[in-house]
């Protein structure tokens, strides 16, 4: 009996094989890191990081002025567009509500009040 509890003593516990191989995968990846670090130090662009960090600076400040000069261009041209539909549907609203001798005061001036509720969306 004693033989055998010496035995399984001796027997690594599972939780502790888990543990070991997770030290040895954490020891391997920090020499790895190691490496890529002394790799990327001695590339040739490593030494003129500065250098490049405002080419690449100016490249991007570049890049978003063009972008949004674009949005900004695209905004406008919709907005346009846009303004032209609620006219064009207002005329067509008008021309068919507006028939001569078939409109009274009342929906005449609702048809003012809607051109006017039209107009305040457009400017806005």
């Amino acid at each position: 009996m004693e033989a055998i509890q010496e035995e399984l003593q001796q027997v690594s516990n599972p939780n502790e094989v888990v543990l070991m191989e997770s030290k040895e995968k954490e020891r391997l990846l920090r020499i790895s890191l190691q490496i890529c670090g002394t790799v990327v130090e001695s590339l040739p662009t490593a030494r003129y990081e500065p250098q490049c960090e405002e080419t690449v600076q100016a490249l991007l400040c570049r890049n978003l002025t063009l972008k949004s000069a674009t949005l900004l261009n695209a905004i406008s041209s919709r907005r346009m567009s846009l303004q032209d539909e609620i006219v064009t549907g207002f005329h067509v609203s008008v021309s068919e509500r507006f028939v001569p001798g078939s409109t009274s005061k009342a929906s005449i001036v609702e048809l003012i009040r809607e051109g006017l509720v039209v107009l305040r969306k457009v400017r806005v």
